[in-house]
């Protein structure tokens, strides 16, 4: 834990304060002043790891030849490597997805950045495990593919490493089969709709 912060009201403020103590572990440090008709103040203590760039990427999960598609996402995040995934790290995955977040190989702007981290801040703070009904319309001829939104994260301690299942999805239409999203979430255009073109803004 790197951080905290506390809430204050009419003129009285809260104030928090950092000390070292043994074994190169923080300290914090509570105090308060002013005057108010409420005087409290409440501190909320944040998870923070060094987490590595977050790699964003399309997930195939299922598709048909001229009929719809009717399947059901399981989102959430989802531990790959070290120990289990706590909900708490959510307020720390989103903020780092905010400042920077990678698809394939392309760094995405502060705009788009901030625009998936918005888009994917609830399936972040929830373990892996919960359904979502998603139904792809037939298309009127070739292939429908669904696609679900997957957010790598990583962190330098301790070789920690999770996947994160969004609740968001693509259905991409194309007459031939194999296409895979080239744009990130949010991103398609809406007149391809085999999301191979892109609209502007999304690369840093």
């Amino acid at each position: 834990m790197t951080g905290a912060f506390s809430s204050s009201g009419q003129s009285y403020h809260c104030r928090i304060r950092e000390t070292p103590f043994p074994g190169n572990y923080p300290l914090w440090s509570m105090s308060a002043y002013g005057d108010s008709s409420n005087r409290h103040c409440y501190a909320h203590c944040i998870s923070f790891w060094s987490w590595d760039r977050p790699l964003g990427r399309w997930e195939f999960v299922g598709g048909s030849f001229a009929g719809p598609v009717n399947l059901t996402l399981t989102w959430g995040v989802e531990t790959v490597q070290g120990e289990a995934y706590e909900t708490s790290y959510s307020e720390s995955v989103t903020a780092k997805m905010s400042q920077s977040t990678m698809f394939g190989t392309y760094e995405l702007s502060t705009t788009a950045s901030t625009s998936v981290s918005q888009s994917t801040s609830s399936s972040v703070a929830t373990s892996y495990g919960r359904q979502l009904g998603v139904s792809c319309p037939a298309p009127s001829s070739g292939y429908v593919d669904l696609f679900q939104w997957v957010v790598d994260l990583g962190v330098a301690e301790g070789n920690r490493a999770f996947e994160g299942y969004a609740n968001r999805y693509y259905c991409l239409y194309s007459p031939t089969p194999l296409l895979v999203p080239q744009c990130p979430l949010g991103y398609c255009a809406e007149n391809d709709p085999t999301c191979q073109t892109c609209t502007d803004g999304w690369q840093a």
